[in-house]
């Protein structure tokens, strides 16, 4: 049986990740094109979008899925603020990054503590690769941001 998380809780995880933007600077304070509020909002609908995806990962007990997937937001929190994803990327896709790294932690956390897992190992690395091929058929929505940081 797959449980899909509450809104509350996740919009407390979109408000996280959101929360991130602000503290690096890809929400600007005073954007130079576009309207912050309109910015906050397209950021929060995203990762609503996104962390809805994580929920077709099969834990046994939803209550440790929550802390997982909460978890695997706040190391990617931590990455966002710390510029390991980057502001204005010119390589890659700031979008696919994040979500890539929500993904990365949820692999990884599921491998550090097996126990968590419904039936064996093998049923997480396996709908960890759905959550992939769900996210790979959802449709891009646009980028927005703010104004790029100055390296120190």
């Amino acid at each position: 049986m797959v449980m899909k998380m509450d809104d509350s809780f996740r919009m407390m995880l979109a408000v996280k990740l959101c929360s991130a933007d602000m503290s690096c600077g890809y929400i600007s304070v005073d954007p130079v094109l576009g309207n912050r509020n309109e910015q906050i909002t397209q950021r929060l609908k995203w990762y609503s979008e996104k962390l809805l995806v994580l929920t077709d990962i099969q834990i046994a007990d939803p209550d440790i899925k929550n802390v997982f997937i909460e978890q695997a937001v706040s190391l990617t929190c931590a990455d966002i603020i710390c510029d390991v994803i980057a502001i204005a990327p010119v390589l890659y896709d700031r979008n696919e990054k994040i979500f890539e790294k929500l993904k990365m932690y949820m692999s990884l956390l599921l491998a550090s503590f097996p126990l968590a897992c419904a039936d064996d190992q093998e049923e997480c690395i396996a709908d960890m690769e759905k959550v992939e091929v769900r996210e790979k058929a959802t449709p891009k929505t646009s980028r927005s941001g703010g104004k790029r940081r100055k390296r120190r």
